[in-house]
């Protein structure tokens, strides 16, 4: 799955119903991540993105907190 359908993805919506931005869709993965996987690559592979975008919207996440 591209990054844009993710975006308007039930999952990762908005409590407001408004679309996210880029930093609610990360925040939502890196949170999805750190609370259902146990590996980079099998996150990036149900989310259908590259391992090295995972590994950035991780990275980025965990600055961030």
């Amino acid at each position: 799955m591209p990054l844009i359908p993710l975006l308007t993805s039930p999952a990762l919506q908005c409590e407001c119903g408004k679309t996210p931005t880029i930093d609610e869709v990360h925040q939502k993965l890196y949170l999805d991540y750190k609370n259902n996987f146990l590996t980079v690559p099998r996150f990036a592979d149900h989310y259908g993105i590259s391992i090295n975008l995972a590994l950035a919207i991780i990275e980025d996440q965990r600055n961030k907190c």
